[in-house]
């Protein structure tokens, strides 16, 4: 059975639910995008599961992954005298998201133990979240829930939720427990009589999670017209799992969903570019003078246009140029299938036109025409940032070039000339030349994984 699918609303978290889905400094970023009303990117759709009986399989039918994946708490579970487990597998019409579940009910019939794996198949990797919860449906109705992974969002009103984070089977099954047996007898645990009764339970706590979710348009569903392009998918699987294997297939998916066109391009990406203007206009400030900083806007733009014009011919989307404080500015656009030589032109579009350009107004200073100081600075400032673009090195444009036309043909090539421009970078920033190399040799190192990836696919 298809689950249905909802878009995670980042704007309508709370300020405190962004700091429980993040717990780090990157906090301020989502913070940003609330107050901006601006959807966070990269989020991925959210299946919702409504009878759980709806997903139910055979044990022998549970995938070689899941089982592998949540056997060592179901075994932990087993030696507690919890009962044999019921199986359970759903997944989205494209096959990029599954999820796998296992119901154990405890010997006494007081509690069940819900063992969970979610699996994202992203551009980059496949995410895989391995979860255990355990219920007890008091009498007060109530339902007391212990959990092993922090908090993520509000809790609601119908739970007590217990949490022993990182916790052991053992240990999260002796905090639900002691508190059992200390809110005893005046909230004594219902019966679980069999596994009709444990899924009623479960499927409780999804209708109670998401009546909280839906009124405050924290997931909101997708359009008919939203859906209909999901379920399309599900042919375009098939086909891609014929051609590449099942495991290939889901990601490669993912990476042609996300070179779609965002319906509304033009309204984030000049809110983005404006932005971050302002942001570098503050960051660079004055220091090295007014008309030195109008020359590098100037530059940057005319650079950057070079770059957009050339990936907005070869049919990339979504397109968003952004200016980078300390480093400059950056086009991003999203065509995971161009051809390599269409890859180079992209790359040589930024520095080659504002090279012949500026030399081009350079050399008219020989006949005796002066140029106002700014655009003199201005052609300074092109000639001096396009020749350094073209060394080739990653991520500089010469360096992309040459990986275009060599290196991106087999990834063992791909890979390690990015492993070469770490080495190259941080040798460079021990020179002296710039301290802001090594900022932007440990990106390139984190992007190696997902390069290795990509190329194998």
């Amino acid at each position: 059975m298809p689950l249905s699918l909802y878009r995670f609303n980042t704007q309508n978290l709370s300020f405190a639910e962004c700091w429980y889905q993040t717990r780090s400094p990157s906090v301020l970023l989502l913070w940003i995008f609330k107050l901006l009303r601006t959807p966070f990117p990269g989020q991925a759709l959210v299946p919702r599961i409504d009878r759980q009986s709806d997903f139910r399989i055979a044990p022998e039918l549970a995938s070689p992954e899941a089982v592998e994946a949540m056997t060592p708490r179901l075994e932990a579970l087993a030696a507690l005298g919890f009962q044999p487990p019921s199986w359970y597998r759903a997944t989205t019409p494209d096959g990029r998201v599954e999820i796998h579940l296992a119901i154990a009910i405890d010997a006494s019939g007081t509690s069940l133990a819900r063992v969970s794996l979610g699996v994202i198949h992203a551009a980059n990797k496949t995410i895989r979240n391995n979860q255990l919860a355990i219920f007890s449906l008091l009498s007060d109705q109530t339902l007391l829930i212990s959990s092993s992974v922090p908090k993520k969002f509000r809790t609601l009103p119908g739970s007590r939720v217990i949490r022993n984070v990182g916790a052991t089977t053992h240990q999260l099954w002796q905090t639900h427990v002691a508190e059992l047996n200390r809110i005893y007898p005046a909230c004594a645990p219902t019966l679980i009589e069999n596994t009709a009764a444990a899924e009623a339970i479960t499927d409780r706590y999804e209708a109670e999670v998401w009546n909280d979710w839906i009124p405050r348009r924290l997931f909101e569903p997708l359009s008919p017209e939203e859906q209909a392009v999901e379920d399309a998918l599900v042919g375009e699987r098939a086909k891609l799992a014929a051609e590449v294997g099942p495991n290939y297939a889901p990601v490669l998916l993912e990476l042609e969903k996300s070179t779609r066109a965002n319906p509304k391009p033009w309204r984030n990406s000049i809110w983005l570019l404006a932005i971050s203007l302002f942001v570098f206009v503050l960051a660079q400030g004055s220091r090295d003078g007014w008309n030195y900083l109008i020359a590098l806007i100037v530059v940057l733009l005319v650079h950057e246009s070079g770059h957009w014009i050339a990936m907005r011919a070869f049919g990339y989307s979504n397109l968003k140029m952004l200016f980078i404080p300390f480093f400059g500015a950056a086009v991003s656009g999203r065509h995971y299938n161009v051809a390599g030589w269409q890859k180079a032109v992209v790359s040589l579009a930024g520095p080659a036109p504002g090279i012949v350009f500026a030399t081009a107004l350079y050399l008219t200073t020989f006949s005796g025409f002066h140029f106002p100081d700014v655009v003199a600075k201005g052609l300074f400032v092109a000639v001096v940032i396009n020749l350094f673009n073209l060394l080739p090195f990653l991520p500089l444009d010469g360096g992309w070039f040459l990986n275009a036309v060599l290196f991106c043909r087999h990834p063992l090539l791909e890979t390690g000339f990015k492993v070469i421009a770490v080495f190259g970078l941080i040798g460079i920033n021990f020179l002296g030349t710039s301290g802001l190399l090594i900022y932007i040799a440990i990106f390139t190192a984190l992007s190696i994984p997902s390069t290795w990836r990509r190329g194998k696919i």
